[in-house]
């Protein structure tokens, strides 16, 4: 298995950008059911089990189906 980028190391900037991205998203005009999918199909594509665990669970709290979830 490849070692990882450890980003708290590495890539605080990157980091504080993406949360800056990330609140700027929540205020704007996506749904939010729409963007709990997004966060989910990037937890899928960075094989993160716990981020992909995480917004599962918000996404079927916020209301998604499991339909559009599968």
């Amino acid at each position: 298995m490849e070692t990882r980028i450890n980003i708290h190391e590495k890539g605080q900037d990157a980091l504080k950008t993406l949360y800056g991205i990330g609140g700027y998203l929540k205020k704007s005009a996506v749904e939010l059911a729409l963007l709990e999918l997004v966060y989910f199909r990037v937890s899928q594509i960075n094989s993160c089990a716990y981020c992909l665990d995480m917004h599962y669970k918000d996404a079927r709290h916020k209301g998604e189906t499991e339909q559009r979830l599968y």
